[in-house]
Formats: structure tokens, C-alpha cells, sequence
């Protein structure tokens, strides 16, 4: 990712609460103003959807629902066409139709960032999976 030089001026009390922010979690006051502008960029381009910290790190997250990237990941349990799959996923997650639309419009032009949390999570549901079952063989003998 290449970046570019770019000057902001801001009233003394964002700044101040920038900088107390950035002391406060370790990270950059140029970092940190540059994910708020990108994060608040992708929220104005994608009404429902904001960004929320968790234990795995920032993510994409429906308003009112769960994360972006659960929801897409249910998608994928159910078949039929797309309106049967919206619908049964609708039904799973208790979404509406207008929360489910900002989900795929976002997954849309994030899908390689929404696809890579998916791959995460089912590698880590695999990892503890082998482990339960290597816990079981223990317990049997």
C-alpha cells in the first residue's frame, strides 16, 4: 500500500482527545486519524454498517447484529437461489432486509477483507475442534 504526504489542521480539543486515544492504546496519532477517516469513509458509503474492537481486533459490524463477516459466513450454510439464501439467513440472524442489503453491498466491495475474517475463524473453529477430539482420546483410555 503506498501512502501520500497530507497536512491536517483540527481544533485543539480533537487533537487533544486524538492523542490521549492514541496514548491510551500504544498507536500513532497518524494511524489512528487515518483509520477513523477510512473507517468513516466506509460508514458514510455503507449506512448500517460501523466498526467495532473485539478480541480478535477491529471489524466491520451490522448495526444491531452480529459482524460482517458472521453473517456472510452463515450465507454459506444454506442453498437455493440468493433470495432463499437471504431469507433463511435473515431468518438465522434475525436481520431485516434493509441491515441484510448494507451487509452484502459492503461484503461487495469488501470481499477479500470479509472472506479473509471467515478463513480465520474456521481455521481457529478447526484448531479447537482437533483439540476436543484429542481431549476425548485421552478421557477414553
Amino acid at each position: 500500500m503506498t501512502t501520500e504526504l497530507f497536512s491536517l489542521r483540527m481544533n485543539k480539543e480533537t487533537h487533544d482527545r486524538l492523542a490521549a486515544r492514541s496514548r491510551e492504546i500504544g498507536e500513532s496519532k497518524s494511524r489512528l486519524a487515518q483509520r477513523y477517516i477510512e473507517e468513516g469513509l466506509r460508514m458514510e458509503a455503507h449506512p448500517g454498517i460501523f466498526f467495532q474492537d473485539g478480541p480478535t481486533g477491529r471489524r466491520a459490524v451490522v448495526r444491531g447484529g452480529p459482524d460482517v463477516w458472521q453473517v456472510i459466513s452463515i450465507t454459506r450454510r444454506f442453498d437455493g437461489t440468493s433470495d432463499d439464501i437471504l431469507r433463511e439467513t435473515m431468518d438465522f440472524t434475525g436481520l431485516d432486509q434493509r441491515r441484510m442489503n448494507a451487509v452484502v453491498r459492503y461484503y461487495a466491495e469488501y470481499r477479500d477483507e470479509i472472506d479473509e475474517w471467515v478463513r480465520l475463524n474456521d481455521e481457529e473453529g478447526d484448531r479447537h475442534y482437533a483439540q476436543w477430539l484429542r481431549e476425548q482420546e485421552v478421557l477414553a483410555r
